[in-house]
This record gives C-alpha cells, structure tokens and sequence, in this order.
C-alpha cells in the first residue's frame, strides 16, 4: 500500500503464473484492477450494491485491512469494486 493523501492509498499488484484473470483484464488495455472503498456500514453498502445489480462475490477476511470483512462486487460494467468494512 503506497499513501498518496489523506485516506487514498494506492495498493500496487503483479499477477502471478496462475492470476489467468488479471493477466487477461490487462491483455484488454485494462490499467486498474478494482477500486476499494471503507465504510461503516457494511452491510447497506452490500444491498445498495447488489440493488444497482452488482453481482456480489463472496465475503473475505483481508489480511491487508487487519482481517476485516471484505467483498467484491462486479459492476455491470465488469469493474471490481471492494467495500471494506471500518
């Protein structure tokens, strides 16, 4: 994680041999992997989110944010976005 200011960090990744998605996402022109956004209210953000049909992968334990509650979401435009609990 590289802090750029305030509460916007920059988390820098490579794809290993077996991350066949991502490499494929970057194949595409694809410059980002996923936007990740903290919030108090976790389980509003999941309902409000699936309401604009995200579809919603499974809940995670992030060692990366102390092993808070995390999810992916697939937006209709097949961006990853990450709500992360506070």
């Amino acid at each position: 994680m590289v802090p750029l200011n305030g509460n916007t960090f920059l988390e820098l990744i490579e794809p290993t041999d077996k991350a066949v998605r991502l490499k494929k996402m970057l194949s595409k022109g694809i410059n980002y992997y996923h936007l990740g956004f903290e919030t108090n209210n976790f389980e509003d953000e999941l309902l409000k989110l699936q309401s604009l049909q995200y579809k919603q992968m499974p809940t995670f334990e992030s060692e990366a944010f102390g092993c808070k509650r995390c999810v992916f979401f697939i937006s209709p435009e097949s961006q990853l976005v990450e709500i992360i609990e506070v």
